[in-house]
């Protein structure tokens, strides 16, 4: 059979196949490889496999023999396709539209053959549409379209429960119109964004304090909100001073059809700008966090997913007197299995925190967006996510740690939920400081 060398390869001066007639940007293949020339291709004598295809028109394909010495003229011409939509996905079984995570988006692809007027409906279990949007399909076969899971005359989120998405695609001549069922669920990541655990976070906001080098710390956390629970346990590590290594692994639970697993690792790193009894203490430190949420459906939809992400925070803070005020800045990014655009997100994060030796309390606000895939969880309330909590961590005898936190989180200026955690912790070395003085 001959071989295809068309891709700007000579493997024979004089022998090959031109094709003629073909639409613009069409594409050719040869034996399943593209071209890059599809006008005239230069190829070993043999049969090949010609294909000939173009958004709008009906794939076209050919067996030719090319002969040695000569050009075979392949006829490129192709009828117009008549509107066909194809391959009506729902990525996500289930998703959550308050998380701030970037799991709080619903993903539809279809595929259509033409140019269309295409338009996304969702209705809920009593048939009222609680969405509808057009999708522009011009110049490609596939499209995908991102619902919030919100309603869109309040644009608060929906209820759980079972949704049916309509694609339909229409082309003045023909209408085509596919149905797929979704589930608004409160499942997917953590209900709040808990990026880190133990002792470099003061709440939901990274703080530049970490153990001293040869203390590990083990903890269990447990936490419930509006819309779930979650339990984790993490490890805290410092092999040399200034530096601190950490392993969380959590599970959330309240959803009867998903279960998920998170696990994250991080590495932190902490340096004094300055230190003056008098005039108090300046430091900053940065750290990468890198975690993978893994969610299994057991519904029977099947609809298994992952989500990697890495994130890099720092943050810059000030001590004097036992108080302590920290302001740090996060980078995000994560790309999801089924899911082609990778997310990004960006937080911006204050705390103030007074602490003595058996006792730190903290309040703190976290702000931010995740943009990409799902663009602002906000869902066009006119503002970015955030949320605001207090914490207090206690080091009692025996080298307890004991840990509580209490969040709510908004959407731009509407209040979108709450969530306690507890902690309790282990201190294999007893060097373990809370705060800094």
């Amino acid at each position: 059979a001959g071989l295809c060398v068309g891709a700007g390869l000579r493997a024979q001066e004089g022998s090959g196949i031109r094709v003629r007639g073909m639409p613009e940007h069409a594409q050719v293949t040869v034996n399943g490889y593209p071209c890059a020339i599809p006008e005239e291709m230069v190829l070993t004598p043999g049969e090949c496999e010609v294909t000939v295809c173009a958004f709008g028109y009906t794939k076209k394909t050919l067996q030719v023999v090319v002969e040695e010495g000569s050009f075979t003229v392949v006829d490129g011409r192709l009828d117009t396709a008549r509107l066909e939509l194809t391959d009506v996905t729902a990525q996500r079984a289930h998703f959550n539209p308050r998380d701030p995570a970037g799991l709080n988006t619903e993903y539809v692809t279809f595929r259509v053959t033409k140019s269309a007027k295409c338009t996304v409906t969702v209705k809920n279990a009593e048939g009222k549409v609680v969405c509808e949007e057009p999708v522009e399909s011009t110049g490609t076969w596939e499209h995908t379209y991102q619902w919030s899971g919100r309603d869109r005359e309040t644009h608060e989120p929906l209820p759980n429960g079972r949704y049916e998405l309509y694609v339909r695609a229409a082309d003045g001549k023909d209408t085509r119109e596919v149905q797929v069922d979704t589930y608004i669920e409160y499942i997917g990541a953590y209900p709040f964004v808990t990026s880190y655990t133990g002792a470099g976070s003061d709440g939901l906001v990274f703080s530049p304090q970490i153990l001293p080098a040869g203390v590990f710390l083990v903890q269990l956390h447990g936490g419930y909100s509006t819309q779930a629970g979650v339990v984790s346990g993490s490890l805290l590590y410092s092999p040399v001073e200034l530096v601190e290594l950490g392993l969380n692994v959590g599970g959330i639970f309240g959803s009867k059809q998903s279960e998920d697993i998170s696990v994250s690792a991080k590495i932190a790193l902490e340096g004094n700008v300055t230190s003056d009894p008098a005039m108090g203490q300046l430091y900053a430190s940065a750290l990468c966090l890198y975690r993978i949420v893994h969610n299994n459906d057991s519904s029977g939809a099947n609809k298994c997913f992952m989500r990697k992400g890495l994130t890099f925070a720092t943050t810059c803070a000030y001590g004097i007197k036992g108080f302590t005020v920290a302001l740090s800045g996060e980078l995000g990014a994560s790309s999801e299995t089924g899911i082609k655009k990778p997310g990004f997100s960006t937080d911006v994060g204050l705390s103030l925190k007074y602490q003595n030796k058996i006792c730190s309390i903290a309040t703190y606000s976290k702000c931010g967006t995740t943009v990409g895939n799902g663009s602002s969880s906000s869902g066009g309330n006119g503002g970015p996510d955030s949320v605001t909590g207090v914490s207090v961590h206690c080091v009692l005898p025996a080298s307890l740690v004991l840990g509580l936190e209490n969040n709510y989180a908004f959407s731009g200026t509407k209040w979108e939920g709450w969530e306690l955690r507890a902690s309790i912790g282990y201190v294999i070395n007893t060097k373990l400081r809370v705060g800094r003085p």
